[in-house]
């Protein structure tokens, strides 16, 4: 089943990725200043909890009435890989810094393609490959500032994270038709809510009054309505349109925004060797665009670069 009709305009899946990435990249310094009163895995919790609200509020017949008649393991399956991403990378934030979580939790495009051929024995050509490693070497020079890593367990969550947020993309690339984009949002909502107020049970302490402050207050509403209930029905229908492998490297984007939102929101700036990783990784994401799109031109029915 099809959101839009064949006859009508939509939005292309690329710009639905590239907006989601922009409503991210505001929403992380956004939650960094929110955590300093509300510990991690309550802010999680909170955020999804909220989302999977305004999610029923709203949709709530139609996530009904829409739940998959097929197998439940796929549509659970892709909503676990979602919440165990949000949760290691939240972990690994704790445990190393912000400069190479942020590198490492990116290499999610590197490992797409190999979830994607492994998965779904779709190959990816040589160019995609080299477009790729352009991104990775921007993402470092972003992120990295060309120092050096050790894999502690802040960097092994990290990695997690990306590996995670990859199979969630190839498992949702090869079911998101067999599910409505709205049903599986909510469900993502509501199964990231359970992990992250299940966790905060476990390693945080009891929430508070006092720690819903008025910034903490924001971070929890712009995050569960901008970077949950938006970007996920975003990046839903999208996924409809466009392979794992693109969705993953316009993901890699995500910092660039970060980097500017930063600046204005917390007074961060960006050295010029994290300039060039900006400039690099929207080259890799452009010409990436291209080639799918060339593809496309080729071969309309295939969706793998």
């Amino acid at each position: 089943m099809h959101l839009y009709p064949k006859n009508k305009k939509r939005l292309p899946g690329e710009a639905m990725i590239l907006f989601e990435c922009l409503l991210w990249g505001i929403g992380n310094p956004i939650s960094k200043i929110g955590m300093r009163d509300i510990p991690v895995f309550w802010c999680l919790g909170l955020r999804f909890a909220l989302s999977f609200i305004v999610f029923m509020l709203i949709f709530g017949r139609r996530v009904k009435n829409r739940v998959p008649r097929g197998g439940a393991l796929p549509w659970i399956l892709i909503c676990v890989l979602n919440g165990l991403a949000f949760i290691f990378a939240n972990l690994a934030l704790m445990y190393t810094s912000a400069t190479v979580a942020s590198f490492l939790m990116a290499l999610s495009v590197v490992f797409t393609p190999f979830t994607s051929l492994l998965l779904l024995g779709r190959k990816s050509g040589l160019k995609t490959y080299i477009c790729i490693l352009v991104v990775v070497a921007g993402l470092y020079f972003l992120c990295g500032n060309g120092g050096e890593f050790s894999l502690g367990k802040g960097e092994l969550f990290a990695l997690a994270c990306s590996a995670s947020l990859a199979l969630c993309l190839t498992v949702t690339s090869k079911h998101i038709d067999e599910c409505d984009p709205i049903f599986l949002a909510a469900a993502q909502s509501g199964i990231a809510a359970i992990m992250s107020i299940g966790g905060a049970f476990l390693f945080d302490p009891p929430l508070t009054a006092d720690m819903m402050t008025p910034p903490a207050i924001l971070a929890v509403v712009y995050t569960a309505l901008a970077c949950t209930v938006a970007a996920y029905v975003l990046q839903n229908i999208a996924m409809r349109h466009i392979s794992a492998v693109f969705a993953s490297v316009v993901f890699c984007s995500e910092p660039v925004f970060t980097a500017i939102s930063s600046y204005f929101m917390l007074g961060e700036r960006l050295a010029p060797v994290g300039v060039l990783g900006a400039v690099l990784i929207i080259a890799g994401v452009v010409l990436t665009s291209l080639l799918q799109m060339r593809r496309a031109e080729k071969l309309p029915q295939e969706r793998e670069l």
